[in-house]
C-alpha cells in the first residue's frame, strides 16, 4: 500500500503488519496527524487489569514477584493492537493469562529474568475471541 499505511515489526523472526492505526488526532501515517499512543502504567501487581478502550500500551515498571494478566476489558475490535511492557525486579516470579490470551507463532513467556524488560504484542481476533499474542522480545 501507500507509505506510511503499513509498519512492519520484527519479533522472535516473525513478521507481522499494524494497519493504519486510527488515532485521537485521525489517521496517522505519513500524511496524516500524530496521535498519542495511550498508555496506562503501575508500579507492580499481581493482577494486571487493562482497558482496551483506553490503552494502547500496559506497562509495569517494577513486577516484584507473579503476575496474571487479565483477559482486557473494553469494546474489543478485529485487529486491534495491545502492547505490554512489563520489567521483573524481583529474583523469580510467574506470568499466567487469561484464558483469551493464545499464542501464535510465538511461545507465552512465564517469566521474566530479574532485572530485564519483556515487551508482549497482542492482535484481537474477532472471530475466535482471542488475542494472539504475534510479538513476545525479552531484554538482552
Amino acid at each position: 500500500g501507500p507509505a506510511g499505511n503499513t509498519t512492519r515489526l520484527l519479533a522472535n523472526q516473525s513478521v507481522f503488519t499494524m494497519h493504519k492505526l486510527q488515532g485521537l488526532k485521525g489517521d496517522t501515517g505519513a500524511t496524516g496527524a500524530a496521535s498519542l499512543v495511550r498508555t496506562v502504567t503501575t508500579t507492580t501487581t499481581t493482577t494486571l487489569a487493562t482497558d482496551a478502550d483506553v490503552t494502547d500500551i500496559r506497562t509495569v515498571t517494577a513486577l516484584n514477584g507473579n503476575m496474571l494478566i487479565q483477559n482486557p476489558t473494553g469494546t474489543l475490535t478485529n485487529g486491534q493492537v495491545l502492547k505490554f511492557r512489563i520489567k521483573q525486579t524481583a529474583a523469580s516470579g510467574t506470568i499466567s493469562y487469561g484464558g483469551l490470551f493464545r499464542s501464535f507463532g510465538v511461545a507465552k513467556p512465564t517469566s521474566i529474568t530479574q532485572n530485564k524488560t519483556l515487551y508482549l504484542g497482542c492482535i484481537y481476533n474477532t472471530t475466535d475471541t482471542k488475542w494472539d499474542i504475534v510479538a513476545s522480545v525479552e531484554e538482552v
